[in-house]
């Protein structure tokens, strides 16, 4: 079973390319084909990609979860971010709009142009890196997920 959790209008694209190849409705191609081990976190949007996918198989059991500082379900962003074209954002509505991201661990002072109502709030860092931890734990349990890595 295949895993992976975040949000944003890059993370939008993907999952709309995971939603249209686990459907035989495109090829994976450029990144979905060639990611595998990756992790990555900037900004106010935070990513866990366990493992990318090597085949056009692999896209048939991938669980979607993110943190986000906005509570608008992954359709949403991906219509607000124009990422997709009209005709792309019909083909996946309905995969994207049953995803809703998680609280994030958000700091005003780094992001200085940018503010959001969904966030996580702890007294410092490690309160919301707990958060974050806990939201993971979370995740794995629910889809019954274990990292193999």
């Amino acid at each position: 079973m295949e895993c992976s959790q975040w949000y944003g209008a890059v993370a939008t694209t993907f999952m709309a390319g995971v939603d249209l190849v686990r459907r035989k409705k495109a090829k994976p191609v450029g990144r979905l084909r060639r990611w595998e081990r990756f992790a990555w976190g900037s900004g106010p949007t935070g990513v866990l990609l366990h493992s990318g996918l090597r085949a056009a198989g692999e896209a048939r059991k991938y669980h979607i979860r993110g943190w986000d500082i906005f509570p608008d379900t992954a359709y949403e962003a991906a219509k607000n971010a124009a990422v997709l074209g009209p005709d792309h954002l019909a083909e996946v509505k309905k995969f994207l709009s049953k995803i809703r991201p998680m609280k994030a661990a958000f700091d005003q002072n780094y992001v200085k142009k940018l503010s959001g109502t969904h966030v996580k709030k702890g007294r410092t860092k490690y309160d919301l890196a707990l958060q974050i931890k806990d939201d993971i734990k979370n995740f794995q349990k629910k889809t019954a997920f274990r990292a193999r890595w």
